[in-house]
């Protein structure tokens, strides 16, 4: 589920692949949508998606599903 950020709008390139390091819209094992960076964890062998805000948690998924890439990101002043 992606929250709305009170003067946030994000533009989102609908696709279903995407290169570490980018930030995509991702659907989770619990089918729901989230924004994060998509990064890949040498050890686990496994891609992860990994918050910005700080108090979240990485998020490992079994089947890693890319709905799309934030391209553009507009924040009201």
């Amino acid at each position: 589920m992606l929250r709305q950020i009170r003067g946030v709008q994000r533009i989102i390139r609908q696709q279903h692949t995407a290169q570490v390091g980018e930030i995509v819209v991702a659907l989770t094992d619990e089918d729901k949508n989230t924004l994060k960076r998509l990064l890949y964890d040498d050890d686990r062998q496994s891609y992860y998606l990994h918050p910005e805000n700080k108090d979240m948690e990485d998020i490992y998924v079994s089947g890693l599903r890319v709905q799309g890439v934030a391209t553009h990101v507009i924040k009201a002043l």
